[in-house]
């Protein structure tokens, strides 16, 4: 009687450990525009995650397997536990680790999954359950679309994960991009006059916390041109910068408005004829 006792008992805590024989509660985090966020899990695995992502993750971790789900960007430092692998749900595509140091990329309004291994080991399996195992210093650029995937070796690891440090890395990077990331970070919109300017390219590295700031190192390593700080929201696209001696409004001429949302203010951007391609870099 005592052995089965004892059997009981350790049963009765294990499940309540895991919660293997209860309902499985989940808790879901939000990040909004503008700020990051750092969780710690119930295994000791701590998630940095970037501005405008969710996880959704169980509050008891299975007896056989540790799984979150992910709309967003991350960076992974998992708890090493070979009998209860960690996977990574992206909704078409998981990745799945035991103990490692990884990020992930995976916005719902953008083609690519990105995943980059820093320490470890990782793999990861598309819809069609085909997998793409990685090695530290490998980044794997899936696409859902097409279904290819490409595994490449960056020149420089840390400028993927940057990000947790509020660091901006851009190193011929079309100007579509650059807005997306800008938009998340800063919590702004832009609002491009001209669309062919989307497919200009900037270089750029800076650590700068303050948009303004940021706008101003661009403009300090290519041929952009920021005229003033802000003005106040305009009522109509066009702005209007006061009145002219004659009583007639001055219109200022931009090419690109980046939105401060909270602030309620504009910052208009001229660019120039000049490709704005640069190799220049600015901390």
């Amino acid at each position: 009687m005592i052995p089965f006792l004892f059997l009981s008992i350790s049963l009765w805590f294990l499940a309540d450990r895991t919660g293997v024989f209860s309902a499985t509660e989940y808790a879901e985090l939000k990040v909004p525009c503008g700020e990051q966020m750092q969780v710690v899990l119930q295994d000791g695995t701590v998630i940095q995650l970037n501005s405008d992502t969710r996880l959704r993750y169980p509050k008891k971790f299975g007896l056989f397997s540790r799984s979150v789900e992910l709309w967003g960007e991350g960076f992974f430092v998992v708890a090493k536990d070979k009998k209860r692998p960690f996977i990574v749900d992206l909704k078409g595509v998981e990745v799945k680790v035991t103990g490692t140091k990884f990020n992930v990329k995976a916005y719902p309004s953008e083609p690519n999954v990105w995943v980059t291994l820093e320490e470890g080991g990782v793999l990861l399996k598309d819809i069609k359950n085909k997998e793409y195992p990685l090695v530290p210093g490998e980044s794997a650029e899936y696409n859902r679309t097409s279904g290819i995937c490409q595994i490449t070796k960056p020149d420089d690891m840390s400028q993927i994960s940057s990000w947790c440090s509020n660091s901006l890395n851009f190193y011929l990077t079309p100007l579509r991009d650059i807005i997306k990331v800008m938009e998340r970070q800063y919590d702004v919109h832009f609002v491009v006059r001209d669309s062919t300017l989307l497919n200009n390219r900037f270089t750029l590295s800076t650590s700068k916390v303050n948009v303004d700031d940021v706008l101003r190192d661009l403009e300090a390593v290519s041929s952009i041109t920021v005229p003033m700080a802000s003005i106040s929201f305009p009522s109509v696209m066009n702005l209007v910068w006061g009145l002219g001696w004659s009583g007639l409004p001055i219109v200022l001429p931009y090419s690109i408005l980046v939105r401060r949302k909270r602030e309620k203010t504009d910052i208009p951007i001229l660019i120039g004829s000049v490709s704005p391609i640069n190799n220049k870099r600015r901390g």
